[in-house]
């Protein structure tokens, strides 16, 4: 009996090293997909200027009014966007600078949702943190649930904003601005709470967001196109 206890602690020692081990080195790597687009690339500009236009074409569409419409963008063009337009979005919206510790963001949509990565660099090293958010219409509202947070390729369980960005405190080196990256995913994720699905457009129509996908590659937006209230 002793001898079978001492083997099996052995053989627990040895797993629990080699998952250490297979932890510690998963989370040294980015996630396979992880490769975002260089922002100064004339194909990366022209690219976000196109997916700029499009939405805005699509939304001001007159269409008869309450037939639904559906509206997909591929991951490839928000990519390019991210890589392109954020930095100047933050700053222009939110008078916010892109943190220097933090590169390129970058998403991969598959039917589990979006999965966003962010390299941060410290002291000549890199690391990549994740996150995994379900966007949903849920009544009149649209809210973006992050369900997964972690390192590389290592992804745990998460419960609200609060957790994420408790979580990205913890992984930030020391030599990292934590104050600038943390206030730049608060004004990102905004306070956690979900937001009207609904746009009003300049002639007072109004642009209902029903549904929301994500399949491989894309995420596809549901709508319906109300008119104006008198």
């Amino acid at each position: 009996m002793i001898r079978r206890i001492l083997a099996l602690l052995v053989g627990l020692a040895v797993v629990v090293g080699l998952v250490g081990w297979w932890a510690w080195d998963r989370a040294q790597a980015a996630p396979t997909w992880y490769a975002p687009p260089d922002p100064a690339s004339t194909d990366t500009i022209e690219r976000a200027e196109k997916v700029e236009y499009r939405l805005a074409e699509e939304v001001q569409k007159i269409r008869t009014p309450e037939a639904p419409w559906v509206v997909r963008i591929p991951e490839a063009s928000i990519n390019a966007w991210l890589a392109a337009r954020l930095p100047e979005w933050i700053m222009h919206e939110q008078s916010l600078e892109w943190p220097e510790a933090l590169g390129v963001p970058q998403i991969h949509v598959d039917a589990n949702g979006v999965t966003v990565a962010v390299e941060v660099n410290h002291d000549g090293r890199q690391q990549v943190l994740v996150a995994r958010a379900v966007p949903r219409v849920v009544g009149d509202r649209l809210a973006v649930q992050v369900d997964r947070v972690g390192i590389g390729r290592v992804l745990l369980p998460a419960k609200g904003v609060e957790t994420l960005i408790a979580r990205v405190t913890e992984m930030l080196p020391d030599d990292v601005d934590v104050d600038a990256v943390i206030e730049v995913v608060e004004r990102l994720l905004g306070d956690g709470e979900s937001i009207s699905s609904e746009i009003e457009l300049a002639d007072g129509r109004r642009i209902e967001v029903t549904a929301v996908r994500c399949a491989d590659g894309a995420i596809e937006f549901e709508n319906r196109t109300l008119a104006r209230a008198d």
